[in-house]
């Protein structure tokens, strides 16, 4: 599982055989993310990198990670003035992507301190609206740095809108259905394509359908069910009650 966001990074000389770094794997042949056997799980081994640091990071000060976050934003701005301003630099190097796992762990800090205050639900639902709307209707502006304005009021957004929805159980099934239409959505799209299952209106309906009722299959008969084995390997027994 590790590593495999490496592989976006080389590309292969056929005539020799030898791998080489490329600024840009989209203009090699053949692309080796092809070989991948589950291509999008290249975020796997960005995720479990970040996972064997975090122990080391989210227990610092706020101050200390808020430099960390500020030396991968600024090594991202020096990457992009210098050229690297195209996948994969701008979006599956660790050093720079490790700025999101950054604001998410202050955004948990901020989530700490807000939890103890007592806000009007209407506030809180005002806010869901407004990052609901706007990222529904994200396509539909046409301003400048518009990327990084959503950024900046989905963070700000974290700590209210999981205060609000925290107790949500309908909240909690969907997110838990996240990670396995993610997993399978390209082995539908294929799926879809090389069976020539009819489509409604276009190829993307149909393979919505088809992800979210396999991921609904996925998290009854295999994710819930480790679950329950991993829970009651942790549960207290009489003999060590």
């Amino acid at each position: 599982m590790l590593f495999q966001d490496i592989v976006m990074f080389l590309g292969l000389d056929t005539a020799s055989g030898n791998l080489y770094f490329t600024e840009n794997f989209r203009q090699t042949a053949p692309q080796l993310w092809t070989f991948l056997l589950v291509p999008q799980a290249w975020t796997i081994g960005i995720e479990i990198t970040f996972y064997l640091i975090a122990p080391f990071i989210v227990r610092k000060k706020i101050k200390f990670i808020v430099f960390l976050l500020l030396i991968s934003l600024l090594l991202r701005i020096f990457l992009y003035q210098n050229g690297m301003k195209h996948d994969p630099w701008t979006y599956r190097f660790f050093p720079t992507e490790l700025l999101f796992f950054l604001f998410g762990t202050i955004a948990y800090h901020m989530y700490k301190k807000l939890d103890k205050l007592n806000f009007k639900e209407s506030y809180l639902k005002t806010i869901y609206g407004l990052i609901l709307v706007f990222t529904l209707s994200y396509s539909f502006f046409y301003i400048p740095y518009k990327m990084y304005a959503y950024f900046l009021i989905f963070f700000l957004s974290i700590p209210f809108v999981f205060i609000l929805s925290k107790k949500w159980t309908k909240d909690r099934y969907i997110g838990e259905l996240s990670y396995p239409i993610y997993i399978s959505h390209m082995l539908i799209l294929m799926l879809v394509s090389y069976l020539k299952i009819p489509t409604i209106g276009s190829i993307g309906l149909v393979t919505i359908i088809l992800t979210t009722l396999f991921s609904v299959l996925l998290n009854e008969v295999i994710t819930k069910r480790i679950e329950r084995i991993r829970q009651n390997r942790v549960k207290p027994t009489a003999n060590n009650v």
